[in-house]
């Protein structure tokens, strides 16, 4: 059987998503749901200036950064940027 990872966003990357406009926000959202039955999708690479720890997910012109924590079946998602302003302060 396989256990779902327990989705969490940061207080700032809730902040973020609200600003964005409905219809890109609910599919953002449907994608981060989505990363509880499969943390690692096709579209999602870790990032190579942050090598190990943090992850980004492609959602059209937005991204999503989020961190994998395996042994606890979590993920912390810590970002959801603008494809332009995602990679600025790593």
């Amino acid at each position: 059987m396989r256990v779902a990872y327990a989705v969490t966003i940061t207080e700032s990357a809730r902040r973020q998503l609200n600003h964005i406009p409905n219809p890109f926000r609910g599919n953002i959202e449907r994608h981060i749901d989505a990363l509880s039955e499969g943390p690692r999708p096709p579209n999602a690479i870790p990032l190579k200036a942050d090598p190990g720890r943090r992850w980004r997910l492609r959602v059209g012109d937005w991204r999503v950064l989020y961190v994998i924590d395996d042994r606890m079946r979590a993920i912390l998602v810590t970002d959801v940027l603008p494809r332009g302003k995602a990679y600025r302060n790593l």
